[in-house]
């Protein structure tokens, strides 16, 4: 495994993947199951369709989200968290409940 700040360490990478503004809250979106690019939209308020195709797309193409484009018509398209991403919502919802006790004073 490379060490801490190498090019291809996994933590690095999930870090640079978070950074992302939107990113956090498309996943946790995703965390009710699988979503249609227009659930995803009104779930987020204020994400752009442009950030919301990006990160999409990182995210598919990183692995950690799953595209199911479905033959009906018109076509349907669910995106849903893969097996990949359960190890990232587990930081993400531990950055969560870190912040939750943060602020009660701890």
């Amino acid at each position: 495994m490379p060490a801490s700040g190498s090019p291809g360490c996994p933590i690095e990478t999930g870090i640079e993947l978070l950074r992302r503004r939107w990113t956090a809250h498309l996943l946790l979106a995703l965390l009710h199951g699988p979503r249609s690019y227009q659930e995803l939209s009104a779930d987020i308020p204020g994400i752009s369709d442009k950030v919301l195709a990006e990160r999409l797309a990182l995210l598919t193409a990183s692995g950690i989200v799953d595209r199911d484009r479905r033959a009906d018509f018109p076509p349907r398209v669910r995106y849903s968290l893969s097996g990949r991403a359960t190890g990232l919502v587990r930081v993400l919802e531990s950055l969560r409940s870190w912040d939750d006790t943060d602020h009660d004073g701890g």
